[in-house]
């Protein structure tokens, strides 16, 4: 879990997609690829359908992108899961909705 504190953080220009893609899995950023590939029937796919896209797409546009400067936002600090907020990652022309269990 993070706290809503790092995860105000991730706002500012500190933060890589992988920095956030990391911490949103809870791996390492040595297996994140090997587990977002691992995930494409789960929020991997999830995205691909928000943005009418195949899995393969958002993977190999995250690929492209991990260490960029990730242009990460809190949409709702409590957001449609109760206490998990609503967040939005933008990664190329593809925006990837995450919520968040957080630990405050």
């Amino acid at each position: 879990m993070i706290s809503l504190n790092t995860l105000r953080s991730f706002e500012s220009d500190l933060f890589t997609v992988a920095d956030i893609l990391s911490a949103y899995y809870s791996t390492s950023k040595k297996y994140l690829m090997d587990d977002l590939i691992d995930d494409v029937d789960g929020m991997i796919g999830y995205w691909a359908s928000c943005n009418d896209c195949s899995p393969s797409e958002i993977i190999d546009c995250i690929d492209c992108h991990l260490n960029d400067t990730a242009n990460f936002k809190i949409l709702k600090e409590v957001g449609s899961g109760g206490g998990w907020p609503d967040c939005l990652l933008k990664i190329g022309d593809f925006e990837l909705f995450m919520d968040w269990v957080i630990n405050d």
